[in-house]
């Protein structure tokens, strides 16, 4: 229902299911949720607030499972754009936390298997091919700039398949950490998943030369042949990445439960998040953008060559300023450790005589510490987009691609964002240029596309891969690694953040934080 509409015509029961959230009265939540048909567990009241933030404003992680086990929406967000995940964090409610990034990564599953069918359809559809997706990341601050990551991606498209490389792990010791992943969506996985390096030469030279292959490095370099390990058990719609320089793989989803051991959130993600200071929420809204077409000095519109490199001839194109763009940010800070410890001290229950059990709800705001809804800002921005009319397919057709990967990639995901802008009917965005944080800007360059037969063992993993295994919520604490050694073979893993807005969000505070960081640092040490 509307966030401002009343569930009961009844004043003295409206919002009946936020006050007895707020009042930590179990026996009554429970009789309302199976016993009002009128009851919508995930109703805003007249503070703009869902039933899930009062049990996480009160942390009460009892009431906040029992809401979960009835379908509350782990994502919800408040009406001013705060989410159940973000009001944890800045509570540093641990535990609480734990159980909304898995009820959250519950939900993303759920979502995936019921859009996989679609998903295949569209990729089956579309021709075989491969093609490169040039990004980076740049700042007009300039020891921000100097930390912008940057890369090419290589991707193929086999069938209701497809891959995409990267070299970016991520960032150490204020460098980034180059290497080899390889992300891979198996909708229509074929009988052989997996390859031997010994038998890997053969299978190539017996390829027609007209097939699409990979070219450098080759995904199974230096692999001691003398090395046995049982098939995988593929099944349709498999995500997976395969880390070609620690020679291990891990599965990022799969139907079947055997092959799902990635964590939701490792220790130290989850500890970073613990101690974050503030949180903030980067919105750039592109529904108003408007187009104009660049003109040269003589009045021409003008047109530049994209992507050109020694062996690809780069798209001819139109540019465009791109204008109405606005930037919203969103900040607030933390809970200090000891503002958050003893945040329970100050709330009421039934029992405690502050406050009758109606007025536990309509007191909140006085009582709950950190109801402050932030600093909002709101910048206008501008970006250039360049179209090219003869590029061999259409931004709808390769979104199938990104909305897979973009959970499995932080970089990936402020691609996807910046193609989802509604663009001209003149051509395909083969460039285009877009802020993505008020002092960071994106480029996104759209390289070769080639069309035909693309080589099968690009999607099979070397049988002397080691499979990732990691403690979380689909592995097993006693099997895993001790903490001191996780580090040595880790997999970037899609379930740090879930595919939802609101852990989407505490993603772009992180990215932000984490070039900006690393430039201040330098301005301290140089």
């Amino acid at each position: 229902g509307d966030c401002n509409t009343a569930t009961h015509m009844n004043d003295s029961t409206r919002f009946a299911l936020h006050k007895a959230v707020c009042n930590h009265d179990t026996a009554l939540v429970v009789r309302l949720l199976e016993n009002d048909p009128n009851i919508d567990i995930n109703e805003r009241d007249d503070r703009g607030i869902p039933p899930t933030h009062y049990a996480i404003y009160t942390g009460d992680r009892d009431m906040l499972q029992l809401l979960l086990k009835h379908g509350a929406d782990p994502s919800r967000k408040s009406q001013v754009g705060w989410s159940n995940i973000q009001e944890a964090i800045v509570r540093r409610q641990r535990d609480i936390l734990t159980d909304l990034l898995s009820a959250a990564q519950t939900k993303m599953d759920s979502e995936y298997a019921r859009r996989l069918p679609d998903l295949v359809r569209v990729l089956t559809s579309l021709p075989d091919f491969y093609m490169e997706l040039k990004w980076e990341v740049h700042s007009w601050v300039p020891l921000v700039s100097r930390f912008c990551p940057s890369d090419t991606y290589k991707i193929w498209k086999r069938g209701a398949n497809f891959r995409v490389d990267t070299t970016l792990l991520g960032m150490e010791k204020l460098q980034w950490k180059r290497g080899l992943l390889s992300f891979m969506f198996l909708g229509s996985p074929e009988p052989t998943n997996t390859k031997d390096s010994s038998s890997s030469s053969s299978s190539s030279s017996s390829t027609s030369s007209s097939t699409i292959q990979q070219d450098s490095p080759s995904t199974t370099t230096s692999l001691p042949s003398s090395s046995h390990s049982t098939p995988l058990s593929i099944t349709p719609g498999d995500i997976l990445v395969v880390n070609h320089t620690q020679h291990v793989y891990e599965f990022l989803y799969s139907a079947n439960a055997a092959n799902n051991t990635s964590s939701l959130m490792d220790a130290r993600e989850l500890e970073r998040m613990m101690t974050m200071k503030e949180i903030s929420r980067h919105n750039l809204a592109l529904s108003d953008a408007t187009f104009s077409p660049v003109k040269t000095w003589l009045g021409y519109e003008k047109t530049e060559t994209v992507g050109k490199n020694s062996e690809f001839g780069g798209w001819q194109a139109k540019v465009y300023n791109v204008e109405d763009i606005t930037m919203h940010t969103l900040k607030r800070k933390a809970l200090s450790p000891e503002e958050a410890h003893t945040e329970g001290s100050h709330t009421p229950s039934s029992s405690s005589g502050v406050f009758s059990p109606s007025d536990a709800y309509v007191h909140a705001a006085t009582y709950i510490p950190n109801m402050d809804p932030g600093q909002a800002k709101a910048k206008p921005y501008k970006g250039t987009v360049w179209l090219a009319a003869d590029y061999p397919c259409t931004i709808e057709q390769l979104m199938p691609v990104f909305e897979v990967i973009a959970p499995t990639s932080k970089h990936f995901n402020k691609i996807k964002n910046i193609l989802s802008i509604s663009m001209p009917n003149h051509g395909f965005p083969v460039q285009l240029d877009a802020p993505i944080f008020p002092t960071v800007r994106a480029s996104v360059t759209f390289g070769c596309h080639v069309q035909g037969p693309v080589d099968q063992a690009l999607f099979e993993v070397p049988l002397q891969y080691a499979k990732m295994s990691r403690m979380g919520r689909r592995g097993n604490k006693k099997d895993a690694p001790p903490a001191e050694t996780a580090d040595s073979q880790e997999v970037p893993s899609s379930s740090s953040y879930t595919q939802d807005d609101d852990t989407s969000d505490i993603d772009e505070a992180e990215y932000n934080a984490e070039i900006e960081a690393a430039g201040a640092h330098f301005n301290d040490t140089d």
